[in-house]
């Protein structure tokens, strides 16, 4: 089973290996590919998240038709009643043309965080302005709770619950279906 991720991001890729290594096991080859997102750097709101992860793994399985699937990762920003909130959302495509897509975990960000963001400042950048660390790998959410849940694994998480869809395909309508251990199984169509 081959997965290619729309990134290069170390966090992003150990989070998709142990995430496809645990339910399709250890032959599962995860690889990272700089994919872009067709969207800006900071996105707006959820859409424009998901549109982002959505083009990132569409561009993979383009790239590779040997892939089985394509996976998206995009974070963002989306503001609700007044709140602003660090989002991300994961899309996966599957060569059979499925997609099931799950939201990363969603962190409130400090209301002094808002224009500056609004005006095109990274959350990384912010975070260090105000005399936090930062750690690539544990991401802003890392930076924030101080190490208590970290970006890596927001996405463990969010991988967990969507791709899992795979390995139940009757129940989410899906074409492709890969089972433990690497073998896929395509369904009538």
């Amino acid at each position: 089973m081959k997965v290619l991720v729309g990134t290069a991001n170390p966090a992003k890729l150990q989070a998709v290996e142990i995430v496809t290594r645990l339910y399709f096991g250890p032959q599962a080859a995860v690889l990272g590919v700089n994919a872009p997102s067709g969207v800006r750097d900071m996105p707006q709101s959820d859409a424009e998240s998901i549109q982002g992860a959505r083009h990132r793994a569409q561009y993979c399985l383009d790239l590779d038709p040997t892939a089985d699937l394509g996976i998206g990762i995009e974070a963002g920003l989306s503001e609700r009643d007044g709140h602003l909130f660090a989002i991300g959302w994961c899309v996966i495509r599957s060569r059979a043309g499925d997609e099931v897509m799950g939201a990363v975990q969603q962190m409130p960000l400090p209301k002094v965080f808002y224009e500056a963001l609004r005006q095109g400042f990274e959350l990384r950048t912010l975070a260090q302005q105000m005399g936090f660390g930062y750690d690539h790998h544990q991401g802003v959410i890392g930076t924030l709770t101080e190490g208590n849940y970290t970006r890596e694994q927001a996405l463990i998480d969010s991988l967990k619950v969507t791709l899992q869809a795979f390995t139940h395909p009757q129940i989410y309508n899906l074409k492709y279906k890969v089972t433990a251990g690497g073998r896929r199984d395509r369904l009538r169509y």
